[in-house]
């Protein structure tokens, strides 16, 4: 069972991991993540559909990084990672997708 200091810390990486990839959907133009995402099943405008299949994957990524980290350092017993550091460690935002 997670003390509460590690389900704090652990609920403050999610909220700036979600943060950052809802920045990262934003700079392509979408509301957020969630938003961007809604497009990777739908054919009718295939630039959309590649841009979210390209954001839901990296947000597949992005969310098993982070846990990955933070269940190791909660198993490890090391000292918890500062949310910069979970950020850093996430991998790198994919390139935008163009479909002609």
């Amino acid at each position: 069972m997670l003390s509460r200091a590690d389900k704090l810390h652990a609920e403050r990486c999610e909220r700036s991991v979600q943060r950052h990839m809802d920045t990262v959907a934003q700079s392509w133009s979408y509301d957020d993540m969630r938003a961007a995402c809604t497009y990777a099943d739908e054919p009718a405008v295939p630039q959309f559909q590649a841009e979210g299949a390209a954001l839901r994957a990296w947000r597949s990524l992005c969310w098993a990084a982070c846990y990955q980290m933070l269940n190791q350092t909660i198993a490890a017993g090391t000292p918890r990672p500062s949310v910069e550091e979970v950020i850093a460690a996430l991998p790198p935002v994919p390139s935008r997708p163009e479909v002609s």
